[in-house]
């Protein structure tokens, strides 16, 4: 009876740290939290791609001038959104984007169009009037990965940089930052969330407790 409980609290110990799929926050900056975008279809779908309009996203987050970044989670899985500029903008414009040991933690699975360039670690995109560039980068793991971005070499990006979060229903708040000598350097990571970390440690007292009135 006694292994049969101890058994019992091992297996407790372990569905309490697999079974949450969105066991963590996801903090911009170390202050922000960041909520996803439930999607109801893939990530290369919604972003629409020479869908109505040509050559650009068409997700509906795109801003004139401004470089959008949001989650969006899909199955299971999580992407990150990063839409530079709209193509209802005039303007042309340039970026580098960049994310310290990006292999590590996922891949592009999706960049606008062949002329992007490949670089270390990111993409570096330049783009005419009327058209928009951006990515889209899948998480390995949804709740284990700690991104530091940095946004170089800006032109056209005069409204500086937005971050989008939502709740449940899908409810858009936005988290605007001004652009400073055209660099934008964040850092996003996931953490974990409170009631987690109290699960686990009253499981692993439990598992304790027991082995010791064995």
């Amino acid at each position: 009876m006694k292994l049969f409980t101890s058994l019992a609290l091992v297996l407790a110990l372990i569905l309490s740290t697999t079974t949450h799929v969105n066991a963590t926050t996801i903090k911009l900056n170390n202050n922000i939290a960041l909520g996803a975008l439930n999607l109801d279809q893939g990530f290369t779908d919604f972003y629409g791609y020479g869908s109505n309009i040509r050559y650009s996203s068409n997700t509906g987050y795109e801003a004139n001038n401004a470089l959008v970044m949001f989650f969006a989670e899909y199955n299971n899985n999580l992407a990150l959104f990063v839409l530079a500029d709209s193509a209802n903008s005039t303007g042309k414009g340039k970026a580098k984007f960049s994310v310290n040991n990006l292999n590590d933690f996922g891949n592009i699975i999706f960049k606008d169009d062949t002329s992007d360039t490949n670089i270390t670690n990111g993409i570096k995109w330049a783009w005419a009037s009327k058209r928009n560039d951006g990515l889209v980068f899948q998480l390995n793991d949804p709740n284990n990965f700690n991104l530091d971005i940095a946004i170089t070499n800006t032109q056209g990006l005069g409204q500086g940089f937005k971050f989008l979060s939502f709740d449940a229903s899908n409810q858009v708040t936005s988290h605007n930052f001004t652009q400073a000598n055209s660099l934008g350097e964040f850092n996003i990571a996931t953490i974990p969330e409170p009631t987690t970390i109290a699960v686990l440690a009253l499981a692993l007292f439990a598992l304790a407790a027991s082995r010791r009135k064995a």
